[in-house]
């Protein structure tokens, strides 16, 4: 034990600059890593994500312009002036290499986010294959009441997943996107609610529709509206 007398100052273990910076940077690439594998857990959890992105933008990235670099001036300079402490060296050491492994992981999961997303789709429609047994079978589906249409016993059935909301290009012009996963036999969408207008924005009017084969007779859908004004 190395008593502190009353009159010594007890040498600091942990750089909390370094802390500091450790947790903003596994934020930063857990929000990175995963934006393309949240938008295929589904509309709740998007949202969710966005709202909290939303959060971290305002709350870390713009003052984190200033912030970060303070960090690091802060860490770099208390590591110099405590060099002769190896316990905070150490800590500082534990820093530095944990920022490199979450860089590192945040890359690992980039290379493999399409293989995750696949398999969350694959998923899906697994559990999707019943439902549209049940809709071929005549039988009513409420939340799935529009979603529907062409030949009985063969209809086309959409599965709505998320939509980013409304967005400005130029010109002024307004759009708004939304996916789906849709079952079609026949390489079309014959869901008449979908070429009508977006979900629960009428003024938002169909504009066209881009489908890329999953499987057989799986779509992921891509549905751009314009603004009607």
């Amino acid at each position: 034990m190395n008593p502190t007398g009353p009159g010594e100052r007890k040498e600091k273990a942990i750089p909390v600059a370094g802390v500091i910076l450790s947790c903003l940077v596994t934020i930063d690439v857990i929000y990175i890593s995963f934006s393309g594998i949240v938008p295929m857990c589904g509309e709740l959890i998007y949202m969710f994500y966005r709202v909290s992105h939303t959060l971290l933008v305002f709350l870390h990235l713009f003052p984190g312009l200033i912030l970060i670099p303070a960090l690091l001036i802060v860490f770099i300079i208390q590591a110099i002036r405590s060099r002769k402490n190896r316990r905070y060296i150490r800590n500082c050491g534990f820093s530095v290499l944990w920022c490199f492994l979450i860089v590192l992981i945040g890359g690992l999961i980039g290379n493999i986010s399409p293989a995750i997303e696949k398999t969350i789709i694959d998923v899906k429609i697994q559990a999707y294959e019943s439902t549209v047994d049940e809709v071929h079978s005549g039988a009513q589906i409420q939340k799935l009441a529009d979603m529907t249409g062409g030949t009985k016993g063969s209809e086309d059935v959409a599965f709505f997943q998320y939509s980013p909301g409304e967005y400005e290009e130029a010109g002024h012009r307004y759009y708004m996107t939304e996916y789906y996963i849709l079952y079609s036999e026949d390489s079309s969408c014959d869901v008449e609610r979908i070429k009508e207008h977006a979900r629960g924005h009428r003024l938002y009017m169909y504009g066209e529709i881009e489908m890329q084969e999953i499987k057989e007779n799986w779509y992921w859908l891509k549905v751009t509206y314009e603004l009607f004004s």
